[in-house]
This record gives C-alpha cells, sequence and structure tokens, in this order.
C-alpha cells in the first residue's frame, strides 16, 4: 500500500512527494526497502503496488524491475478497506483467486528481513491451513498512544518457532494510561498493519463484514474477469466505493467471529510516524543532537536538525526542537508538539499556501 500522503513528514515530505518516496535509515526509499523485503517471498511479478494515480511514474522510478501492470492507481483514496479489496479482486481476476496475500504499508522501517519472512511464512501456514485473517503483532516497546493495539487470546498452533494466538479484540488508539494497562497484562501488541491471508478468504471477509464495499467491488470484479483496462474499471467504480479502514471495516468484526489470528513479530519495526523518530536513525554529537546535513551549534541540545546539503543550519542557545530546512521551508517546533505538524499543513491548504502542502 503506498497511497498515503505523510504529511507528518512535512516539509520534507508533500502531496507530490509523501514519506513513501523519502529515504529514512537506508540509502532507499522506505517503498524501495519494502520491494526488496517482499522480494525474497515473492519474486517481482508477485509484487502488486496500489498508489494514487498521481504518484504512478514515481512508483516505476523508484522500483523499475517491477512489471508495468503490477503498479495501479487509484484515482482517489478511499482508505485501506478498499486499497486491499481493489488488490483482492485484481489478483482473483489475473488467476490467483487461491493465492497467498501478504499485505505491507510501504512507509515502514523493518530490521532483520529474514525475521520478517520467517514470521510471514508462518502467518501463510496459518491462513492457508485454517482459513484466518492473519496479522503481525509487534511487542510493544514502551507505552506508546500512537498505535493501535491487538489484545490475543488463547494460543494457537503455528511452525515453530513462531508463536501465534487468536485474536480477541482491535483496540484504537488508546491514551497514555490506557496504553500503560495494556503492556502490563502482557496480552497486547502494536498494530503495525499487515497482514497475511487468502485472496479467496478477504474476499469473502469483506463481502460478510463490510457488505456496503462488497457491493462496489462486485462489477469491478466482473469487469476485470472480462479482461476490461483496470483504468476504465477504476475511473467508473472506485470513487463510489464504501470508506473505511480494514480494521474496522472487516477485522475488529471478524475478530468477534474467532476468524483473525496474530503471529507475534520478532523484528524490529518502526513506522517512522513522525520527526521524532530519527533520533534513532541520525548520529547524534556530544550534547544529544541528533542532525543530518550541515549544522553548527553553540549551546544546543537534544534536537533533531535535518538540512539540506546546501545550507548550514545554525543555533544558539535551544533544547528539545525538530528543525527542517528545505529549499522552500523551515519547520521549527519543540519536539514534543511535533504531532501538530498534520495541523500544520491543513493550514497550508486552508491560508492560501496549498502550493507548500
Amino acid at each position: 500500500m503506498a497511497g498515503g500522503s505523510g504529511t507528518r513528514f512535512w516539509p520534507r515530505s508533500r502531496r507530490g512527494f509523501p514519506k513513501q518516496f523519502l529515504e529514512i535509515a537506508a540509502p532507499r526509499s522506505l517503498l524501495e526497502e519494502t520491494y526488496r523485503r517482499v522480494l525474497p517471498l515473492s519474486g517481482p511479478r508477485g509484487v502488486l503496488v496500489v498508489t494514487a494515480r498521481e504518484h504512478l511514474d514515481r512508483v516505476r522510478e523508484h522500483l523499475p524491475a517491477l512489471p508495468a501492470s503490477n503498479a495501479i492507481g487509484e484515482p482517489v483514496g478511499r482508505d485501506t478497506a478498499a486499497c486491499i479489496g481493489l488488490a483482492a479482486e485484481w489478483l482473483a481476476s489475473s488467476g490467483d483467486g487461491r493465492s497467498i496475500m501478504l499485505v505491507c504499508p510501504s512507509d515502514h522501517v523493518i530490521r532483520a528481513a529474514e525475521l520478517f519472512g520467517e514470521s510471514v511464512r508462518a502467518a501463510a501456514l496459518i491462513a492457508q491451513r485454517d482459513g484466518k485473517l492473519v496479522t503481525l503483532g509487534i511487542p510493544p516497546r514502551s507505552p506508546s498512544s500512537a498505535f493501535g493495539y491487538i489484545r490475543r487470546g488463547e494460543e494457537i498452533e503455528a511452525p515453530a518457532p513462531a508463536q501465534a494466538y487468536a485474536v480477541r479484540q482491535f483496540v484504537e488508539k488508546p491514551d497514555r494510561g490506557r496504553a500503560e494497562g495494556y503492556i502490563g497484562t502482557g496480552e497486547y501488541y502494536w498494530n503495525a498493519g499487515i497482514f497475511v491471508w487468502t485472496v479467496a478468504a478477504i474476499r469473502g471477509a469483506i463481502r460478510r463484514f463490510f457488505p456496503e464495499l462488497g457491493a462496489g467491488l462486485d462489477p469491478m470484479a466482473r469487469s476485470l474477469e472480462a479482461g476490461e483496462p483496470i483504468d476504465g474499471v477504476l475511473d467508473r467504480g472506485f470513487a463510489a466505493l464504501a470508506k473505511n479502514s480494514i480494521d474496522r471495516g472487516v477485522l475488529e468484526k471478524a475478530a468477534a467471529e474467532g476468524m483473525v489470528a496474530v503471529v507475534e513479530a520478532p523484528f524490529d519495526w518502526d513506522d517512522v510516524g513522525s520527526w521524532n523518530a530519527l533520533e534513532a536513525y541520525l548520529p547524534a554529537d556530544a550534547q544529544g543532537n541528533h542532525t543530518e546535513g550541515r549544522h553548527l551549534g553553540l549551546d544546543t541540545a537534544d534536537c533533531i536538525i535535518a538540512s539540506s546539503k546546501r545550507r548550514l543550519v545554525a543555533t544558539i542557545g535551544v533544547r528539545d526542537l525538530v528543525i527542517v530546512d528545505t529549499d522552500d521551508a523551515v519547520l521549527i517546533c519543540p519536539r514534543d508538539q511535533v504531532e501538530r505538524v498534520k495541523e500544520l499543513v491543513a493550514r497550508l491548504e486552508s491560508s492560501g499556501e496549498g502550493r507548500l502542502a
């Protein structure tokens, strides 16, 4: 899934150049890192990228080995349930209706690709054996209120060394107090939005638990099976699809019916959700500043500073700031308010500065 706008990484991430195309924690874009991570599981012909139509050329620029027909451009955004439903119908129309389908966000950082592959293979065996919808659960490192949570139930059989459980509940992003309670029970995982299931299982689950979306996908599925070009099919029907996330539209209801499992993920995962996440990937100086590009500081501590290669950022007497310098915009904010960048981007849109969003 590569259609996000990445507003939390403004001003480097823009409407025309969202987060998945940024190089974070590696010399390649997050999209290319995701692609390289799944290649051993599928080969290039087994990778499908669903993005916004205006990003298709950029996707192909970043992934030149991807077959051209394996990049699909949504004419409008309709959230993750429609994105995943569309991908499942495309696979079914291509003769892959019985295949295992791995769903990955394209803008996360995952270390130890081999452990990722082992987790996916374990999830695929469970999905094929039991017909379940399977998610990967991240053991929480802190009581974060930035993520949704997955509450596990009884353990189910999984290929060693994987551990798998029935899913009792999906929980929306909690406040810090509730998150601390979750971690104290040992029953909760972070929800990374990585899913494994058969194409047939997710098609059936959408029609059972999110029938409004299924009704919209049905005529599109018939058109794809008849061999109609996908752009025309999307132009006729995609904007009218019911809008919701896969979690709320399908998985929360399926979990209540005992149809969802979680495999515990043994790898390091980070959704790099804000500029503060760069602390883990940028080198630190003696004052605890994490910098990228050119920086000179006096009495400057515990800042994250990402500057262009051309300009020097100089600071005096500041601490706990995020400073991001680009050719046409500069962001300066306290680190504890960095989540408000999304508000700032919305204000740009409403204040006549939309060209910078």
